[in-house]
C-alpha cells in the first residue's frame, strides 16, 4: 500500500446521488451500501486520512441525454447543473454519484461502457464524481443476477476508490511493481455479502488493505494478492 500524498475524502464531505430518469434499483443499491456500516467502517479502520461522506440528497434529473456521451460531456453537464442551481456545489468537499439510464453509452478516453468498464470515478480539478452506466450484463458479477446487485457491487467498488483516491493515482494505491492499482481493482471478482440470507443479500466489492482483501469474502475465498 502506498499513500502518494493526494487529496482523500473527509468525514465532513457530502455525497450527492444524481439519477437520470426514474431508477429505484439504483436508489436501493446506494442506500444499501451506505447503510452497511461494517463495510465502510473497515475502510476507515485501515486507511489514515480518510473519512466517509454524508449522504446528502438524491436528485432525479429529467435532462435529455444523447445516446452517446463522453466523460468530458459529463463534466460539462455537472458544471452546468451546478451553475443552474440544480445541484448543490460540493466541489472540493464532496462527491457526485451519477446513475445513467438505459440507452446511453458512455465513453472514457475512447473506451466504451459495457465493453471496457462497468463504472468509473474521475475528477476535473476539485470536481469529484462517480459514473455508473445502466447495467449491460448483470451476469458478470456476483449473484444474484439483477440490476440492484449490479449497482451494489459496481457502486461499492467506485465509492471506496473515490474516497481513498479522488484524483486517480494520487491518493491510496496498491503498488504491484510495474503497475499501480486502486484498492478495489485488486480484489475485483471477490464477493462480500452483507447477509447470508439469499433473499436479502447484495454483493459488495472487497478492497485491498495491508491485511489483504477486506471484508473477507463469504462466498468466494479466492483472493488475488499483489506481488508487492
Amino acid at each position: 500500500m502506498v499513500y502518494k500524498g493526494g487529496v482523500t475524502c473527509k468525514s465532513d464531505w457530502e455525497l450527492i446521488q444524481v439519477v437520470f430518469g426514474k431508477n429505484d434499483e439504483a436508489t436501493d443499491a446506494l442506500s444499501h451500501v451506505l447503510s452497511f456500516s461494517d463495510y465502510l467502517d473497515t475502510l476507515t479502520q485501515n486507511f489514515t486520512n480518510v473519512g466517509i461522506p454524508t449522504f446528502l440528497v438524491e436528485v432525479t434529473s429529467d435532462a435529455q441525454l444523447p445516446s452517446s456521451i463522453t466523460d468530458s460531456d459529463i463534466q460539462n453537464l455537472l458544471e452546468s447543473m451546478i451553475s443552474q442551481g440544480k445541484l448543490k456545489d460540493v466541489r472540493g468537499s464532496g462527491i457526485y454519484s451519477l446513475f445513467f439510464p438505459s440507452g446511453v453509452s458512455i465513453s472514457l478516453q475512447g473506451m466504451g461502457s459495457c465493453s471496457y468498464f462497468l463504472g468509473y470515478h474521475n475528477n476535473k480539478g476539485n470536481l469529484y464524481y462517480i459514473v455508473i452506466p445502466y447495467p449491460c450484463d448483470v451476469n458478470v458479477i456476483c449473484s444474484p443476477s439483477d440490476n440492484t446487485a449490479f449497482y451494489s457491487y459496481v457502486f461499492s467498488h467506485e465509492l471506496v476508490e473515490c474516497i481513498t483516491d479522488p484524483v486517480p493515482g494520487t491518493g491510496w494505491v496498491v503498488d504491484e511493481g510495474l503497475v499501480e492499482e486502486e484498492i478495489a481493482d485488486v480484489c475485483e471478482g471477490n464477493c462480500f455479502y452483507s447477509s447470508l440470507d439469499v433473499q436479502k443479500r447484495y454483493p459488495l466489492n472487497p478492497f485491498y488493505t495491508e491485511s489483504g482483501c477486506l471484508p473477507k469474502p463469504r462466498r468466494n475465498e479466492t483472493i488475488r494478492t499483489p506481488s508487492k
